[in-house]
């Protein structure tokens, strides 16, 4: 009998899933499955404490969802991708796979891996067939007019829309329950070696079941006045979707189908389904950039002038804008959330991060890896992608207007301070007035707080900055 091998990596589901649906096609082959953890990759990533016991816990989900449609599941753990390797190989030889059945994934090691593995199959007679399954278009359908990749999100949008216009949604439905299937037995999910540390179940349930409940309750109670409301940081506006896309409990085709049912077409789309279309498209573009540009998974900009900035790289600074101590309330409030609860608002994020690498002109890359190392939600393509942007390095930069001053977006986005003084209890005290700028209540007052005054002059670090940007990208020697 042909034996079918699904191998789960960062796709934790059994609801619309491209490579475990195609290898229980076939009724009367057998199907097992198998995940190989490997701690000292992860730990080479970046990969949060937090995300760890995310993955962990929807493991045992998957093994028993697995088991109950007749499909053994086996768990091993090897220390990186290159031991997993071999590990795999044998274990297809052992097991009398003809077919391996994966979901791509697009950062480099990862491809790398893959393209490794394959190899070594086609030797002992084994296919292994890959499916584009976290993104909603396959890269090989979206390039301009040059037969080149994008490198702008506008016309990157607008060719993939294009491309889906009036075209079918197809989710794929669990695989059908064949007890027949059951001739082997499932290897027991031990914890692996690789620090966890627990996460609101209150914020991000655990499970297939409550990620798409947590995504249809978006849209009957969330999506209306989204366009609106995303950007405020006290509102609970966002869909909090982003861990089960990351790990693959929730693909983007079903986030898409409950945009437009059974069929897609833009002409009569609200503004609010637009604006949360968008950020799936974003999230698209940086997968799709991944994957064509190398120097993407290198932590690398594909723009050479960027070697040329002289970063400063103050670890004082960088300590205290990691512990939320920078002394500007909205910086800190985030830093402080992202610690505690391992996410935070995609607004934050980005003056956050234009404030480390704009202010404090400290290199991207290591914002990028501390926000890995915390982050529920670690997703290395939009991390890196949205890292560069707001460096404005990256794919559609656009240097000397994207700089977030903390204090005018605080007023704007947080007005009554309730994000500030959920974060920092320090300024309790602190008047509403005030409360974006607690130095001037200080200076104004006489008033002690055991809160920290600015480390930098936004202002002065500011035109510093663009002095930097401007040296580099005149270099001569670029």
């Amino acid at each position: 009998m042909n034996v079918n091998l699904v191998w789960f990596r960062n796709d934790l589901r059994i609801h619309d899933n491209t490579a475990l649906y195609q290898a229980c096609k076939n009724k009367i082959q057998k199907v097992i499955a198998i995940f190989i953890a490997t701690p000292k990759q992860w730990n080479s990533h970046f990969m949060s404490f937090k995300q760890s016991s995310f993955i962990y816990k929807h493991l045992i989900l998957l093994e028993k969802n697995l088991n109950l449609l007749g499909i053994p599941f086996f768990y091993y753990e090897k220390p990186n991708f290159d031991a997993s390797i071999p590990f795999l190989i044998e274990f297809c030889k052992k097991k009398h796979v003809k077919t391996l059945f994966f979901n791509k994934q697009y950062e480099i090691n990862e491809k790398n891996r893959d393209k490794k593995i394959k190899k070594l199959l086609c030797l002992e007679n084994i296919s292994m067939i890959g499916y584009h399954d976290s993104i909603i278009v396959s890269p090989k359908l979206i390039y301009n007019s040059e037969k080149k990749k994008y490198i702008k999100y506008t016309p990157f949008k607008n060719k993939v829309f294009s491309y889906l216009d009036n075209k079918k949604i197809k989710c794929f439905p669990t695989p059908d329950i064949c007890f027949k299937r059951i001739k082997d037995t499932s290897s027991k999910i031990s914890y692996f070696s690789f620090p966890k540390e627990e996460f609101s179940t209150k914020l991000f349930p655990v499970g297939e079941d409550h990620a798409i409940q947590q995504l249809n309750t978006f849209f009957k109670k969330k999506y209306f006045n989204y366009a609106l409301n995303r950007n405020f940081f006290g509102l609970n506006s966002t869909s909090l979707l982003s861990p089960y896309l990351s790990i693959g409990i929730l693909s983007p085709r079903q986030c898409l189908a409950k945009i437009f049912k059974e069929k897609i077409s833009f002409k009569n789309i609200n503004n609010d389904k637009m604006t949360w279309l968008n950020e799936l498209i974003w999230r698209e573009f940086y997968k799709h950039t991944l994957n064509s540009y190398s120097l993407i998974g290198k932590e690398e900009s594909i723009f050479f002038w960027e070697k040329k900035i002289k970063w400063n790289n103050n670890n004082q600074y960088f300590s205290f804008w990691k512990k939320g101590l920078t002394g500007y309330p909205i910086i800190d409030a985030a830093m402080r959330q992202l610690k505690k609860i391992g996410w935070m608002h995609n607004r934050l994020r980005m003056i956050t991060a234009s404030f480390l690498t704009k202010n404090l002109l400290i290199d991207w890359r290591k914002g990028a890896r501390y926000f890995m190392s915390q982050l529920i939600d670690g997703d290395f393509s939009s991390n890196i992608g949205g890292w560069q942007w707001t460096a404005s390095v990256g794919f559609d930069s656009v240097p000397y207007f994207r700089i977030f001053n903390p204090t005018i977006q605080s007023k704007k986005f947080d007005p009554e301070g309730k994000f500030i003084y959920s974060f920092i209890p320090e300024l309790k005290k602190v008047p509403v007035k005030f409360i974006h700028n607690p130095e001037e209540w200080k200076d104004k007052k006489e008033n002690n707080i055991n809160y920290p005054s600015p480390i930098v002059n936004y202002q002065l670090t500011k035109k510093k900055f663009c002095e930097e940007f401007k040296k580099a990208k005149n270099n001569k020697e670029n």
